[in-house]
């Protein structure tokens, strides 16, 4: 509840003179008269130069030769004649850094940046779901039919109840799970925390905690939606 959440907000910082308080929201849905004192902005999309000069750095990071970089930023370009047929994706990354990142990564991995959305998010989750986690230990995954199948019920559920706790999360995978196969009560609990798990570990999701309230979530709310629609 927008008002309601907005109301506890201004009441706080009103209550708190000396603290200042920053609130981010996504500008679908978001209304300036919810917080009349606050003083709003908007962050601007990415500008031409500006995709560009991130997708370099991105590529100067795990490539040590300049020629290589130089040829895999070619989509990235301002004065590339190869933009035109991944001009919607790029568009998309321009509202959205973290999806400016995956683009490079799917470039990088040989993988065509198709100008679907659908098509482009199914092959953000693939690519996440292959690549290797090097700065942690991380256990034996289930399959990919079930990482794929648990994903897309735990979206289902987030979609159906916003700020949905971890416990009710993996009773969400589980439950599916087991209306999905010949899965037992307590091996679909387990794999259910496995499939958790592993997406957290590859940082499609994460667990947001308050005190002792764990609440799971998507890292960006259009895979979110992409897996629950699926």
């Amino acid at each position: 509840n927008r008002v309601l959440i907005a109301g506890y907000l201004r009441e706080w910082a009103l209550a708190n003179p000396k603290c200042g308080v920053v609130v981010t929201t996504r500008p679908v849905g978001h209304s300036a008269s919810l917080l009349p004192e606050f003083t709003q902005t908007e962050l601007l999309p990415l500008g031409e130069s500006d995709t560009e000069e991130i997708a370099r750095r991105l590529l100067s990071a795990v490539e040590s030769s300049g020629d290589k970089v130089q040829q895999l930023i070619q989509p990235f370009s301002v004065k590339s004649i190869q933009r035109q047929p991944t001009d919607s994706a790029i568009s998309l990354a321009k509202r959205s850094p973290l999806f400016l990142t995956f683009l490079v990564a799917l470039h990088r991995d040989g993988q065509s940046l198709s100008s679907r959305r659908s098509d482009l998010y199914a092959s953000i989750i693939k690519l996440i779901l292959k690549s290797p986690v090097n700065d942690r230990q991380v256990e034996q995954p289930p399959n990919a039919a079930l990482l794929q199948r648990g994903i897309d019920a735990l979206a289902w559920s987030l979609a159906n109840s916003l700020g949905l706790q971890r416990e009710a999360a993996l009773q969400a995978v589980a439950e599916s799970l087991r209306a999905q196969s010949d899965a037992s009560n307590l091996s679909a609990e387990e794999i259910s925390e496995r499939v958790l798990s592993f997406w957290e570990q590859h940082r499609l999701l994460e667990t947001l905690r308050l005190g002792i309230r764990e609440t799971v979530a998507f890292v960006h709310p259009s895979l979110a939606e992409f897996c629950s629609a699926r």
